[in-house]
């Protein structure tokens, strides 16, 4: 048999001719080379006589079989080879759709929009149009009524989108490839989505505005509009205004106040903002409670820094600088003013360790609009 590199090639090649419909598709499960050098033979069987069956997904955590891991890896290449030609929301992590949102002119009114139930039978008829090999079709179905579309977790990212599979993951852009292909034949309309989460913005209300909510559930009831709004709007748990005449991305204050209270930072009592200490981490080593506020605190900035007022994070910087304290403080049964002394070095907040001083994170808060296509946005 081919090489997987050989076939997938070709497969490329021929998804660029229009129309095309792909067949045979399913006997490249059959070639021992696409597994990996794994020891398949028994899997290749159950494939042949089509009585394999991929284990139910029960949650969103690592519970995959091994076998199911290798055929869903084989699946996403042969999709990738035939759809990648064919996506137009090229948007592989949120920076790039959110800058996308940044500078852009002659916007009055925003359309909220994500798609959180998917229609099955209306993805397989998508992926008929492309596909013509049943057997192949019917392998996605039963991976489909296994879960692997529909098991998500949405708080596990600063983004608020979903987290999904490489196999669930694709088969939404293929889902939506042909409704970004119709929203974004409109003329003078700005369309940006990243995964399940859908921004659209355009000049005027009464014209544009109605006919785009129309359609849009003509196309696809499963897109649900959350809100049409004036001058500015949410995406991807960003702030989006309209100035003089410019978008521009914030940070909400709700955001990086969440999560000091998330952490169990922050106490507000009566208006009066108040630094708390964190008793869950009093068993832990001094580094280990640098390095905990340090990561939360990089990996917030790190997803904000897109944001023209990022600079508000010394806010929160310094609310958790001192829960930081006090929660030494709490450790060693002492007080704020004794451990900001004890851990200083050079005026900063320090820990002095065998490899060096550890600072409590003092880079700043800067606007950094360079993109990082690795970048991914999951919570620490």
């Amino acid at each position: 048999m081919r090489s997987p590199k050989l076939v997938l090639d070709s497969l490329t090649k021929m998804s660029l001719k229009p129309n095309y419909q792909f067949e045979r598709l399913y006997r490249n499960f059959y070639n021992e080379q696409f597994y990996n050098n794994c020891d398949v033979e028994n899997l290749i069987n159950l494939i042949k006589t089509e009585k394999y069956q991929p284990q139910k997904l029960v949650s969103n955590s690592k519970n995959i079989q091994e076998q199911d891991n290798l055929v869903v890896n084989i699946l996403v290449q042969i999709l990738e080879a035939i759809y990648k030609n064919k996506f137009i929301n090229q948007n592989s992590n949120p920076h790039i759709a959110l800058l996308k949102c940044e500078g852009v002119q002659n916007i009055n009114y925003f359309i909220n929009a994500e798609v959180l139930n998917f229609n099955v039978d209306t993805l397989m008829k998508i992926l008929g149009y492309t596909i013509n090999d049943k057997k192949f079709l019917n392998l996605i179905r039963k991976f489909l009524k296994a879960g692997y579309l529909d098991c998500v977790a949405y708080d596990k990212t600063y983004s608020g989108t979903p987290i999904r599979g490489k196999l669930g993951n694709l088969l939404t852009e293929i889902y939506l490839l042909e409704y970004d292909k119709f929203i974004m034949s409109n003329k003078n309309i700005f369309y940006v989505r990243y995964k399940n989460k859908l921004l659209i913005g355009c000049p005027h209300n009464k014209i544009e505005i109605p006919f785009i909510k129309e359609e849009t559930h003509n196309f696809y009831k499963e897109i649900q509009i959350i809100s049409s709004t004036y001058k500015e709007t949410w995406f991807l748990n960003y702030k989006i205004k309209v100035i003089d005449g410019k978008t521009k991305l914030f940070i909400p204050r709700k955001i990086w106040v969440d999560f000091l209270k998330k952490y169990g930072a922050l106490n507000i009592e009566n208006t009066k903002w108040i630094s708390y200490h964190r008793p869950y981490l009093k068993d832990a080593s001094d580094l280990e409670i640098f390095t905990q506020y340090n990561k939360e605190i990089t990996k917030l900035y790190t997803y904000y820094r897109l944001a023209y007022n990022v600079s508000v994070l010394n806010k929160f910087n310094y609310i958790m600088k001192y829960s930081c304290a006090k929660t030494l403080a709490n450790k060693y049964k002492s007080s704020v003013r004794k451990i900001l002394t004890k851990y200083s070095v050079e005026g900063n907040f320090a820990l002095i360790t065998e490899d060096g001083v550890y600072y409590f994170y003092n880079q700043g808060f800067k606007t950094n609009l360079k993109i990082d296509y690795k970048y991914n946005d999951r919570l620490c």
